[in-house]
């Protein structure tokens, strides 16, 4: 599951949308073998809900990834936007 406004940027500089992020999970190019979602926190403002999480996982090649996520939700119109930030790549 994923937000149609996902943007996934990568520190080499790769950003994914949710159709490319997607086709690399179905493709095979991402594997995860273990994944761990910590430190979530919710802040609401308003109409605002920002949701952030620290996401780490072992993948097929034995990097491990770590990624601080955002998520960003208009309560009023239920848009979203996801954006999240990765130290390492696959």
């Amino acid at each position: 599951m994923t937000s149609p406004n996902l943007s996934n940027g990568h520190t080499n500089g790769l950003i994914e949308d949710q159709k490319i992020g997607v086709e690399s999970m179905v493709s095979g190019k991402y594997k995860f073998l273990t994944i761990d979602i910590s430190d979530q926190t919710l802040q609401v403002n308003g109409d605002v809900a920002l949701v952030r999480h620290y996401f780490t996982a072992d993948t097929h090649n034995a990097r491990l990834l770590l990624c601080e996520a955002r998520s960003f939700t208009n309560l009023k119109n239920k848009s979203e936007t996801m954006t999240s930030y990765c130290s390492s790549d696959l």
